[in-house]
């Protein structure tokens, strides 16, 4: 199933999930904000010059550390509290500094090591859409005011989609300042904790992992070289305070 595609299953799964639930279910709306820690990974670029094809690895590529934040809106079943539906909507933005790397080439079937080669910024901007199925614990430290407890751990998974646009600087070009977008299935999972300050507002504390296989191309326009295909994996973690509402 296309990445499009699926993004619209889920919206109408999400449609008919609020059209199905009782009055009575707990609605939320989450607000967050926080910082997302890339973990290093092998990039690799594939073509072919005059016909011969080529793959270009460079090894173990530093991303930033960036700001992440978003919302989440749902709800919280009221015949079973502790089972939850949520749509998440994030935004981080794992770039990659210049920087010296490990490279390997491979040219027409010849593996080829040359060590470390310049590599320039390449600014990327993710926004992922993810369908959260959500477990908590309700019940701890409950009050007549509280009935589902002031302290709520929470555990959240499910499939996200992820809109990426990487921009080269000089890397695959010329020509070079080169955009490219892509749209990849891929997976969030996380777990926190919410405070209730009333019973209407809480704060939040949430580390969660993200991940994802994007693939860019670029194009050049040295005699003989075809589009320039990128592919690498971004596993990101992320730590987010927030707050909460309840209606």
């Amino acid at each position: 199933m296309g990445a499009k595609r699926l993004l619209v299953t889920v919206v109408l799964l999400v449609a008919s999930s609020v059209g199905a639930v009782p009055a009575s279910a707990e609605w939320f709306g989450d607000l967050y904000l926080g910082g997302a820690f890339t973990q290093n990974d092998d990039l690799t670029a594939k073509g072919s010059v005059n016909g011969t094809p080529f793959e270009l690895t460079a090894r173990d590529l530093r991303f930033d550390s960036s700001v992440t934040g978003g919302g989440r809106f749902g709800y919280w079943f009221e015949a079973l509290p502790w089972l939850g539906l949520g749509l998440d909507i994030a935004y981080f933005a794992p770039n990659a500094s210049s920087q010296n790397v490990d490279t390997n080439v491979k040219l027409g079937g010849v593996s080829t090591n040359v060590g470390a080669v310049a590599f320039d910024k390449v600014k990327v901007d993710v926004t992922d859409v993810s369908f959260d199925l959500m477990l908590r614990w309700p019940g701890l430290v409950a009050s007549p005011q509280f009935p589902k407890g002031r302290l709520q751990p929470y555990l959240t998974v499910g499939p996200a989609i992820f809109l990426a646009t990487a921009k080269d600087s000089t890397n695959f070009g010329p020509p070079n300042n080169q955009s490219s977008h892509d749209t990849s299935v891929g997976v969030k999972a996380g777990f926190g904790t919410t405070w209730m300050l009333t019973p209407h507002i809480g704060i939040i504390g949430e580390y969660r992992f993200t991940h994802f296989s994007p693939k860019f191309e670029f194009d050049t326009d040295v005699p003989g070289f075809s589009k320039t295909k990128v592919e690498t994996d971004v596993n990101t973690h992320h730590v987010l305070v927030g707050v909460t509402f309840r209606f």
